[in-house]
């Protein structure tokens, strides 16, 4: 067997053409030396090959079935910045996200009850109503632990209102505004103050909106993600 040799670039300064036939020798099975790793690979032993080749499909199966059952799983991911989901209302608007440094922007004054007591985040979101002009505004506090959320809870509940039963671990009213806290998280629904209209939300659509945030709160906490 003959190669074409390539003569070097650095030679002339140019690349030479070869042959048409000349490019790429051809090369046979019985050309392969004796050193080459490839060596007696074409006779190894059928019932090895068999073996291999059940583990190759056994490992692609495996695969494929962690990959579907992956896919298929719901993700617990944060409710209140991937959408809480409600049928009964519509978000209107951004979620709007403040943390320790920047509360005061939305609660001047106000926040110096929340920070002593672990508060961390806090998530503000607006809801109408299909058919009306009723818009609630929704806050939400993690304040780090469940005792921070019952403390916060008890300072607004301690006069007056009244309780309500079936949301969160407590709720209570006064009629105009709904509060109630689950785990490590303090909620306040209410008539949404920046709305241009004179139709308020009534107590009922209130402690509607309230149970559904509460019912997804609760499978967001039982995933184990949201966590106490």
């Amino acid at each position: 067997m003959s190669l074409t040799p390539v003569p070097s670039s650095g030679a002339t300064g140019q690349a030479q053409r070869l042959g048409k036939r000349g490019r790429f020798a051809k090369v046979s099975v019985n050309d392969l030396g004796e050193g080459l790793p490839f060596k007696g690979a074409f006779d190894m032993d059928r019932t090895r090959y068999r073996e291999t080749c059940f583990q190759i499909i056994f490992l692609s199966i495996a695969v494929m079935a962690i990959s579907i059952s992956v896919g298929c799983c719901p993700r617990h991911e944060n409710p209140f910045l991937h959408g809480l989901g409600l049928k009964q209302f519509v978000q209107r608007g951004p979620t709007e996200v403040y943390n320790r440094d920047n509360i005061f922007d939305y609660m001047d004054g106000e926040a110096e009850a929340y920070l002593p007591l672990g508060f961390t985040l806090l998530y503000t979101e607006r809801y109408r109503k299909p058919g009306t002009d009723k818009l609630i505004l929704v806050e939400v506090y993690d304040m780090g632990s469940s005792n921070g959320a019952l403390w916060i809870f008890g300072l607004y509940t301690r006069k007056g209102g009244r309780k309500i039963e079936g949301i969160g671990s407590a709720a209570w009213t006064d009629t105009s505004l709904i509060l109630f806290w689950r785990n490590r998280f303090f909620f306040r629904a209410g008539p949404d103050p920046t709305a241009e209209t004179d139709t308020i939300p009534d107590l009922k659509d209130l402690t509607e909106l309230s149970r559904s945030i509460d019912r997804v709160v609760e499978r967001f906490i039982s995933s184990g993600i949201g966590g106490p």
